[in-house]
């Protein structure tokens, strides 16, 4: 007997926040959550900024974090939409990509600014601030979380409501 039909979102909106930014979430949060153990999970302490620092790892991670999930949430949107699993439907999606790219460069920049400014009102505020190497590593693992929810599902609502060019 087959297994009953899962309930279809009703808009891309309600896709985007409850069920692709959740797996954005889980899947950044794992993947860099493992990078940053790599790099500072044995690290008795580490710096905020600096060589070596949190800064380092955070700062690249937040433009290529913020680009990457920006342009797979406007893919999930399109391809939701095509196989007409989200509303509203998509019967063409020629031409999605490119504003997908651009989009996603510009979130990027965005990522990056921001946190270069919080890690620097931060440092400014607390100099010389540093974490034991397990909770720096929770703090990268959250914020890539986050920037991944964020990112993604403002991505995916943007997808949601591109309209494909006139064939």
């Amino acid at each position: 007997m087959p297994a009953p039909p899962l309930p279809v979102p009703s808009s891309a909106d309600r896709f985007a926040w409850r069920v692709a930014a959740r797996i954005d979430f889980i899947v950044n949060l794992l993947l860099n959550g493992a990078i940053a153990w790599w790099f500072y999970g044995a690290a008795p302490r580490v710096a905020l900024a600096g060589p070596g620092s949190m800064e380092s790892m955070l700062v690249p991670m937040a433009f290529f974090l913020c680009a990457i999930t920006t342009v797979f949430g406007w893919w999930n949107a399109v391809r939701e939409r095509r196989a007409g699993r989200v509303a509203p439907g998509l019967a063409d999606a020629a031409g999605w990509f490119s504003p997908a790219l651009v989009d996603g460069v510009a979130a990027g920049a965005i990522g990056v600014a921001t946190m270069w400014m919080a890690l620097r009102v931060v440092d400014r505020t607390i100099p010389a601030a540093a974490l034991p190497g397990s909770a720096a590593v929770a703090a990268i693992a959250l914020a890539a979380g986050g920037l991944g929810y964020l990112f993604h599902g403002r991505a995916v609502v943007r997808g949601g409501r591109w309209r494909a060019a006139p064939a």
